[in-house]
């Protein structure tokens, strides 16, 4: 039998909180705590307001990341056309 985190007495597992492992008698004069909708819209608008912040940082960091992919795969381009020309000047040369 599990034992209440709050007053030690035996209690079955199945009876006690999930959260804060206390037992019923422990839990009767606890009031839960109810968020209204001004509450919520608050919330909602500080998260609004503090999530917007890096997004201009993301977007640039995106752009020359996006840049650089470009110059690589230009250079990966001209190296593959260079191979080719030397393979054909060897491919000249064992003829």
């Amino acid at each position: 039998m599990a034992v209440c985190s709050q007053c030690g007495q035996p209690t079955p597992i199945w009876q006690k909180d999930i959260f804060t492992g206390i037992c019923p008698r422990c839990r009767t004069g606890v009031t839960p705590v109810n968020l209204g909708c001004g509450t919520l819209i608050i919330i909602a608008i500080i998260v609004a307001i503090f999530s917007q912040a890096g997004r201009g940082d993301l977007g640039s960091e995106i752009s020359s990341l996006r840049s650089v992919v470009q110059e690589l795969k230009q250079a990966v381009d001209s190296q593959t056309n260079e191979i080719q020309e030397l393979r054909s000047k060897i491919d000249e040369l064992r003829e």
